[in-house]
């Protein structure tokens, strides 16, 4: 299998084939052929952890580039009545490794909707 092994910050005059942040894995992320364009497998093998933003490149061992792309997600916004709760919430969504963005007063992440149910 082919491995993408170097980030650049960007890439031009490529076509966009978003994927799912819950699709991404670093054994085989995959772009999703129904544009019309073939499926195109690849292993993410970076020496360090990176990351990755909208526009990054990935460069393949071949020389081609695979551009990042976030797919839209649905969102749920936690908000809490005090600090106590919204730390413990902290707690229960690293612990489930979910991408989350932290705000002064609330969370929003994009987990799955059987993370939401606590």
């Amino acid at each position: 299998m082919i491995r993408a092994t170097e980030v650049r910050d960007s890439i031009a005059g490529r076509k966009r084939r978003p994927i799912p942040w819950c699709s991404i894995s670093t054994i085989a992320p995959a772009a999703d052929g129904d544009d019309g364009h073939a499926r195109l497998e690849f292993l993410l093998d970076l020496e360090t952890a990176v990351a990755l933003r909208g526009g990054d490149a990935l460069v393949l061992e071949d020389g081609r580039l695979v551009e990042v792309v976030a797919a839209p997600e649905p969102l749920a916004e936690i908000r809490c009545n005090d600090p106590h709760h919204l730390v413990r919430v902290a707690w229960h969504l690293g612990n489930r490794h979910l991408p989350t963005q932290i705000m002064p007063k609330a969370y929003a992440s994009a987990g799955t909707t059987s993370s939401r149910r606590w």
